[in-house]
């Protein structure tokens, strides 16, 4: 049934759908929105949070056990995706440039960052990395100590996490 009114129920344009329409444009945006060094430290802030929240899915030791790992490998495959897509982005001012210095993988990794990602997607499953990324939500979200965050973020920073974590699945 098409829509009797042009216009009505459309909204512009947002990062759900260039992530659908290009992922590629999408991981652009994403790196000229977030540094390596802001997305360290809100995935640093997000990990303490979910360890601190004993109302989560990591209330068991194994449990956080198993995030520590997932974001350990996830981080350094983040940055194994920015080294691909920063060597063909020239357009970085120095100071940028500083903030987007890998720090988790090698000099030879950062030369070769292609094994980092395949390793992750040998280790980790699609539904396991989404499922990961949903609890991490959940465990932000129902936070309840003395830190405090920017919950209107939160959805932002997840809807980007999630392209990450699905873009890796797609690399050749």
């Amino acid at each position: 049934m098409e829509n009797a009114r042009p216009g009505r129920f459309h909204k512009p344009d947002h990062f759900l759908t260039l992530a659908t329409a290009s992922p590629v444009r999408a991981l652009a945006d994403i790196i000229d929105t977030y540094t390596l060094d802001d997305l360290r430290q809100e995935l640093n802030l997000w990990q303490e949070l979910a360890l601190c929240n004993d109302d989560s899915a990591y209330a068991e030791a194994p449990a956080r056990e198993n995030l520590l790992a997932f974001l350990q490998a996830f981080q350094r495959t983040i940055e194994a995706l920015y080294t691909t897509r920063l060597k063909k982005l020239n357009y970085q001012s120095p100071a940028r440039a500083a903030l987007n210095i890998p720090t988790l993988l090698t000099l030879q990794e950062q030369a070769q960052p292609m094994p980092v990602i395949r390793q992750f997607t040998e280790t980790f499953t699609p539904s396991y990395t989404q499922a990961e990324l949903l609890d991490l939500l959940e465990a932000v979200i129902s936070y309840r100590g003395k830190k405090k965050i920017q919950l209107g973020s939160v959805v932002f920073f997840y809807q980007r996490l999630c392209l990450l974590g699905s873009l890796v699945y797609q690399m050749p």
